[in-house]
């Protein structure tokens, strides 16, 4: 499936609704195309843009769990990312860089342990992990879909395939 981000918007379209009851593992194919070069002041080229993951009720700014990324001008990469937030807190950590249309496999675990795992493999093998810890919170949960942004909205249209 393609997601598509229209120039000027934030959130892509098809729109996932859904309810997650208890823990969640969820695996995604994703192909970053051409199209996710993007170019933004200094500033805002470092925000992060979000992939896939999930929230949980009330808010996903207060508990959530998602991959982020975002197009690194310099490398002409794009740089993956843990991004949550942890009772209200923000944090994102870098897991690995990958190239424009290369095919990798992104699955995130949101079980009721105490930490939440991203893992992304590569079509050439390559495997990375990272794990953040959490908090016990509410186990109501519910998708949370591709976004650029980040304060800016998307300068071009951008394209992910993602299933």
């Amino acid at each position: 499936m393609i997601y598509t981000i229209r120039k000027h918007t934030h959130r892509a379209k098809p729109v996932r609704i859904g309810l997650y009851i208890g823990g969640k593992v969820i695996t995604k194919q994703v192909v970053f195309t051409p199209s996710c070069r993007y170019y933004l002041n200094p500033e805002d080229q470092s925000d992060i843009n979000k992939l896939f993951g999930i929230g949980y009720l009330w808010s996903h700014h207060r508990n959530s769990a998602r991959f982020g990324w975002r197009y690194n001008e310099i490398t002409d990469r794009i740089e993956l990312f843990a991004y949550c937030y942890i009772c209200g807190h923000r944090e994102a950590k870098f897991i690995t860089a990958v190239q424009i249309g290369e095919k990798i496999t992104c699955k995130l675990t949101a079980m009721r342990h105490e930490e939440y795992h991203f893992e992304v493999t590569r079509e050439d093998g390559g495997y990375f992990y990272h794990a953040v810890k959490k908090p016990h919170h509410n186990w109501i949960g519910f998708p949370l879909g591709v976004y650029f942004g980040g304060n800016k909205t998307a300068p071009e249209t951008i394209k992910i395939e993602m299933r």
